[in-house]
């Protein structure tokens, strides 16, 4: 069985000008787990488990279900929590983008796999950079309170997705491990 996502990865120029979140974050490992910069992505689909038959067809449907799709412009803005900062689970960054394009993107690819039998996200999707997860059982310090929201219309850069990826992620003990399957450039149209 693969676990496997569909992800925009995250342009270096914007993981890099995380890096300084990640750090003071790193200080508090205890409450906190911070995400690898060279893992950073925007989720599009999480899959879950598949079988090899199933990873297949998900390798030969999604290059023709994106191919239409143009690269996407995006700014990186602000910090913040879900659900709240007062009852934090993730820590991330936000995206400031075309919602329409990207909501076309996120729509052709949950009719996609709707058609390989996955169920459709029933969340609104909230594209947004994850940079941490709270530990079970953790409350967010009050330093790092006051930093995100401090923090929350900082502006960490611009980019554009112009790839999407179909990763397939092993967890293991010191964190999860990102596989690339298969990488589709966004093109503009012709």
């Amino acid at each position: 069985m693969n676990r496997l996502f569909i992800g925009l990865p995250v342009d270096h120029t914007i993981t890099e000008k995380l890096n300084p979140v990640l750090v003071k974050l790193a200080s508090y490992k205890d409450t906190v787990k911070t995400v690898s910069s060279v893992h950073m992505h925007i989720t599009m689909k999480f899959l879950g488990n598949a079988d090899s038959e199933t990873t297949s067809k998900i390798l030969q449907i999604l290059p023709e279900t994106l191919r239409q799709h143009p690269p996407v412009s995006y700014d990186a803005v602000g910090l913040g929590a879900f659900p709240s900062t007062q009852n934090a689970a993730v820590l991330w960054c936000g995206i400031k983008t075309d919602t329409s394009a990207l909501l076309s993107l996120h729509g052709d690819i949950e009719k996609a796999m709707e058609r390989l039998g996955f169920e459709r996200d029933t969340r609104t999707f909230s594209p947004h950079i994850t940079v941490a997860r709270i530990r079970k059982g953790r409350k967010l310090p009050p330093t790092i309170l006051q930093y995100f929201q401090k923090s929350s219309m900082t502006h960490f850069g611009s980019s554009l997705f112009d790839k999407i990826t179909l990763f397939k992620s092993d967890l293991t003990p010191e964190g999860p491990h990102y596989t690339e399957l298969l990488t589709i450039r966004l093109e503009e149209k012709r």
